[in-house]
């Protein structure tokens, strides 16, 4: 199970918006509903953000599609921010001879406006695209 809360303009900083999947505003409000396992990607994960996603939020949707990685909790290492490169030509993957089906599901998502509902569907395609590959 999914869920998102959309509008969480509580975090306290951007430190907290980079390391975390919600704020702990958001967190003390939901955690009293659900056990910690539905909070920290074992089971499911409950999801924060203001209007769009973040790359946490990508990461933590991977581990949560990841089969191998049911039962284990979510653990986020920030990434170091990178430096500014010049633009690379645009080169196609080779082709695959073989392509591994998927199946994805998503259960429940609750939304404020049609942006944060963009965003996470853009999320999830991009998502799926990964694991397809």
């Amino acid at each position: 199970m999914l869920i998102v809360l959309g509008g969480d303009t509580y975090y306290k900083d951007d430190d907290e918006k980079d390391r975390f999947v919600i704020s702990r505003w958001a967190k003390r409000k939901v955690s009293s509903q659900f056990q910690d396992e539905y909070l920290d990607g074992r089971t499911s994960f409950i999801f924060s953000w203001d209007k769009k996603h973040r790359s946490i939020h990508e990461e933590a949707m991977q581990h949560y599609f990841d089969p191998a990685k049911k039962g284990f909790k979510f653990e986020y290492t920030p990434k170091p921010k990178p430096l500014p490169r010049a633009r690379e030509p645009d080169i196609a993957p080779p082709p695959r001879d073989s392509r591994q089906e998927v199946q994805l599901s998503f259960h429940c998502v609750l939304f404020e406006s049609q942006t944060q509902t963009a965003s996470l569907f853009n999320l999830y395609l991009s998502i799926a695209r990964r694991i397809k590959r």
